[in-house]
């Protein structure tokens, strides 16, 4: 079952048109193509270094190919955010590591007035009408969010935890993504409490039981024309985004009784698994075809599952429900 495609936000066609006719610079796919490869070398080989902004093959590359990707894998976080009211009493948003504003156009809904803080003052000539500022202030009311911008840190900064909210946002990797998941037990060490992805604030069991697993999920998405005519010129298609995350506050969220899909279906010889996120074991729902087909279930689908018994590390005789 195809669920939650998310199209392009029609305001970054319009602002990528905008920002090309001021600066004069060519819309040809094929020249965009090149800009964007370059970039994504860059990112490749200098994976700690901040995005090179000086550069204008980099600034076109950022706005017409990494600002709309970044944002769709937002606006998937942001669904799953609603659906658990993280967002309730919340009044500041602090965007850091800013870029062009991703997660500031992302969640303008939620924060109409949003701070953002880039070491690189060119970001900050696109959108000039943004509250940029020089030094980062959070409170109890704060969510702080990094969006693809905590890998260049050495470490967390100090100041990070006088916010009541985390969301962090970083590349699907398995370098980044288990790092991410060494960062969730540093922030439920500070007192903080796990509302996205994790179903549960146990020890998470990728991590402690596994030395090449990490936690990622995946936004589906439709793409415009324009986009699509660059794409033909790239070794790279993007039918679907993948991205891990953690999303974090002070405050407990409502006691959780679903689980979550963590793994892609595995196809094996007399029986279909999938891992499954429900607590502190690594675990596998598991369907014998001599029983029949597995349902279809994806990545990140929420779920009940009842009526089970467990052999090893999988659950088997299955009653599963959905939670959306």
């Amino acid at each position: 079952m195809i669920k939650n495609i998310f199209p392009f936000p029609t305001y970054i066609e319009s602002e990528v048109n905008r920002l090309f006719a001021e600066k004069k610079w060519s819309q040809l796919p094929k020249s965009l193509a090149e800009d964007v490869l370059q970039l994504s070398d860059f990112y490749i080989h200098n994976p700690d270094s901040p995005t090179p902004w000086e550069k204008e093959w980099a600034q076109r590359a950022g706005l017409v190919y990494f600002w709309p990707l970044n944002t769709l894998r937002l606006l998937k976080i942001k669904s799953e955010l609603i659906n658990q009211n993280f967002f309730q009493n919340l009044k500041y948003m602090l965007d850091y590591g800013a870029g062009v504003g991703t997660a500031s156009w992302a969640l303008q809904d939620q924060f109409p007035k949003p701070q953002l803080f880039e070491r690189s003052s060119i970001p900050q000539r696109f959108f000039p009408n943004f509250h940029w500022i020089e030094k980062p202030q959070v409170g109890p009311h704060s969510l702080t969010v990094f969006s693809y911008s905590l890998t260049e840190l050495e470490s967390l900064p100090d100041w990070i935890f006088e916010s009541e909210a985390l969301l962090i946002i970083e590349p699907s990797t398995q370098q980044d993504g288990r790092k991410l998941l060494e960062l969730r037990q540093q922030l439920i060490e500070k007192n903080y409490f796990i509302w996205a992805p994790c179903p549960h604030q146990l020890a998470c069991p990728l991590l402690s039981q596994s030395k090449t697993d990490w936690c990622h999920d995946r936004v589906l998405i439709e793409k415009p024309s324009w986009f699509e005519n660059m794409e033909k010129y790239l070794p790279m298609k993007n039918n679907t985004l993948t991205f891990s995350y953690l999303a974090a506050r002070k405050t407990p969220p409502i006691a959780k009784t679903w689980s979550r899909l963590v793994g892609d279906p595995l196809h094996e010889k007399g029986k279909t698994r999938q891992l499954i996120c429900r607590g502190s074991d690594r675990e596998f729902l598991s369907w014998m075809l001599r029983n029949g087909e597995a349902p279809e279930l994806s990545r990140g689908d929420r779920i009940y599952v009842d009526g089970f018994e467990k052999k090893s590390n999988e659950l088997r005789s299955l009653k599963i429900r959905r939670h959306d």
